[in-house]
């Protein structure tokens, strides 16, 4: 099955809807309410209840906070394919979340698993974060671009080998058992565990010797 584009607010134009659309790619854009579409010819309204009909954790069976949504097809003003908004509401935010996509939602699974998307791809932002503030991606002192090239170069070298090393099972373990041996605050993000664990193991060692 094709992969779909998963992106945020930033994405809500009508250059990137005709993009996606003229190339027939699939995706899932968040869009701002006061977005123009229309369903059998008539405006819709952004507004609605404080609980929609489906649970997600309950279709999913996964560990999400109590999210619930609803869906409808409809159609952007310049443009004559089916596309379908996806009305999300978690109970512990005020403001609802609203996802158009252009590939087709037949059942309450496929709606659930492009929820699911949304809500995963904030992993790839993280990702980025721990690169900026655990390896210093932005702290560098050179200032040729092909020497910058070079360093992101081997920073993502550094980054994928330590992914690899990580793979491994039971040094995963060790690591996030030495990385809550003195926790100030649980760290959900497994990088973040990893390299505490491995900071306090090379820590260690440098002490030893």
């Amino acid at each position: 099955r094709k992969g779909i584009f998963v992106i945020d607010r930033g994405g809500d134009g009508e250059p990137t809807f005709n993009f996606f659309l003229d190339q027939k790619a699939d995706f899932l854009i968040r869009i701002n309410a006061n977005r123009l579409l229309l369903n059998e010819g008539i405006p819709v309204t952004f507004s609605i209840p404080s609980r929609l009909p489906f649970n997600l954790r309950k279709t999913l069976g996964k560990r999400h906070p109590n999210i619930s949504f609803d869906w409808q097809t409809v159609k952007l003003p310049h443009r004559e394919e089916s596309l379908t908004l996806l009305m999300v509401r978690n109970f512990q935010d005020r403001q609802p979340i609203f996802l158009l996509t252009s590939r087709p939602v037949p059942t309450l699974k496929d709606a659930a698993f492009l929820i699911d998307a949304y809500f995963e791809r904030w992993q790839i932002e993280e990702s980025f974060r721990f690169l900026k503030q655990q390896l210093h991606l932005e702290k560098f002192l050179i200032r040729n671009f092909r020497a910058i090239q070079r360093f992101f170069f081997i920073l993502c070298i550094a980054w994928g080998f330590l992914a690899r090393f990580l793979r491994l099972k039971r040094f995963q373990k060790l690591l996030e058992w030495l990385s809550f041996s003195f926790p100030k605050k649980k760290i959900k993000f497994l990088y973040y565990q990893w390299f505490r664990g491995l900071q306090f193991l090379l820590t260690l060692f440098h002490t030893l010797l």
